[in-house]
């Protein structure tokens, strides 16, 4: 297999639910791999060192499949290691502590991409992936099945997950991340995508809460805000509401989706109607104080007029719109 420059393409171990890891390409390559009669497409996305891999394969024979294509791509890392030795220049030998770093991450790798796979089903559609249990609780004590608390309940049964009530496009950064411990950049995306992406991100966010890894929820949130920026859209009620459904009292985005909000109310350009909100102050009051604080931490302390001094008329009831100065009279002091 040779991408289209002429440069070979390394891959790493393509996984059973339809993932490489990583691939040395120049950029623009395009590669499609036959196994048994049946076409295995790699959709490509190259920065110019990595490129992110998707194979897809027919149900049937799935096993003979993935043996074959591994077999290839070995066979295509073999060929390209041995270019790059042949063509690159001369270097150093690695120290022995450089040759051991590298021995223990190969030890480890190999640990985490073996064993059984668990098969969780994500979205109201329940799609099916199957991902290495020993990577998943290499990131989370929520797939370990002996990390419970006293009466809760297994989350894991006959090796199967539940995670119905996560959104697809979250979990799919999710296993990228798993595999390639990155996600992609919204700054890289077009302009049509970005808002969908830092909505994934959000879900993301919510996601990792769930299953408990901090790290991603670090890079989700910060996709997010970078998506927000972007694209100048901010999330309305209907999205503001699950982040304050499902996160705790002390969540980071909680504060930051507060702070937008009140962003929002305190623009005189947009001059917008609290009741915008009325749903999420209703459903969630946390919501609401969190936007009257950050109001009055966006303020600095400016206080507002004294409404006990100065003009009483707007706190009267009046007919037809009369307004004090219309009726009040004063007599004259001849």
């Amino acid at each position: 297999m040779v991408a289209s420059s002429g440069t070979y393409i390394a891959l790493a171990r393509p996984l059973r639910m339809g993932m490489c890891m990583l691939a040395t390409v120049s950029p623009g390559a395009r590669l499609t791999f036959f196994a048994h009669a049946q076409p295995v497409l790699l959709s490509h996305k190259c920065d110019g060192s990595l490129l992110d891999l998707e194979f897809h394969y027919s149900t049937l024979d799935t096993r003979e499949h993935i043996v074959k294509l591994w077999t290839a791509c070995r066979k295509a890392m073999a060929m390209s290691l041995s270019f790059q030795q042949n063509h690159s220049p001369s270097k150093l030998p690695p120290s022995p502590r450089a040759r051991h770093d590298r021995f223990q991450s190969d030890l480890v790798a190999k640990r985490l991409l073996s064993g059984p796979l668990l098969e969780i089903s994500v979205g109201s559609e329940g799609k099916k992936w199957h991902i290495h249990h020993n990577l998943l609780r290499h990131h989370s004590n929520f797939f370990d099945e002996n990390d419970l608390v006293d009466g809760e309940e297994k989350r894991i049964k006959d090796g199967k997950v539940d995670l119905t009530k996560e959104d697809p496009n979250a979990f799919r950064i999710l296993v990228k991340w798993l595999y390639q411990g990155q996600i992609e950049d919204v700054s890289k995306l077009d302009k049509d995508k970005k808002w969908d992406y830092a909505w994934a991100c959000q879900n993301l966010y919510i996601l990792c809460e769930h299953i408990g890894i901090r790290e991603l929820k670090n890079l989700a949130i910060d996709q997010f805000r970078k998506g927000c920026y972007e694209t100048r859209l901010v999330p309305g009620a209907d999205e503001i509401r699950p982040v304050y459904e499902r996160l705790p009292a002390n969540s980071p985005f909680r504060k930051l989706v507060g702070r937008i909000a009140a962003r929002q109310l305190m623009d005189p350009d947009s001059r917008r109607d609290a009741a915008i909100y009325r749903d999420c102050f209703t459903a969630a009051p946390d919501f609401a104080i969190d936007v009257l604080n950050a109001i009055r931490d966006g303020t600095e302390g400016l206080l507002l007029d004294d409404p006990t001094e100065g003009n009483s008329c707007r706190y009267h009831e009046h007919q037809n719109g009369e307004t004090c100065y219309k009726t009040v009279r004063f007599q004259s002091n001849k």
